[in-house]
């Protein structure tokens, strides 16, 4: 079973995205992002790489769109290529979608709507091809 990981400050929101979550593999769970690095470090070290990370809105530490860059840096820095790089999936507020150009410069690579639907993971799984991976 594939690995995801959940960053959200919110005990709460990490419940309902975990229900979200759970057809795609097994989550693992952080509440903050210095936390979120530390599991990303441990899994790379043993390798058992996590292979989606989902960021929600609630956050310490670094924000969202900050934690994504730390996410491509910690993998730049281990040698891993682009293309086998976690794929980052950022909740963002239904109102206010960012611009595909401020998602490319933090290195998300999808935007879900907040707080989230089956549906709309299911779609940017498939779009990032993940579904199969992670099913």
């Amino acid at each position: 079973m594939r690995r995801i990981l959940l960053v959200d400050g919110d005990s709460v929101n990490r419940d309902y995205l975990i229900c979200l979550l759970d057809p795609f593999g097994t989550c693992v769970q952080a509440h903050d992002g210095q936390y979120a690095l530390a599991l990303l470090r441990d899994a790379l070290d043993q390798g058992e790489p996590i292979d989606a990370v989902v960021i929600g809105r609630s956050l310490s530490g670094p924000d969202g769109p900050g934690l994504a860059l730390q996410v491509d840096g910690l993998q730049h820095r281990a040698g891993i290529p682009s293309e086998n790089r976690v794929r980052v999936l950022l909740m963002v507020p239904a109102d206010a979608p960012p611009d595909p150009a401020f998602l490319e410069t933090h290195a998300v690579h999808a935007a879900i709507p907040a707080p989230g639907t089956r549906r709309r993971f299911m779609e940017a799984f498939s779009a990032l091809n993940l579904l199969s991976s992670l099913s």
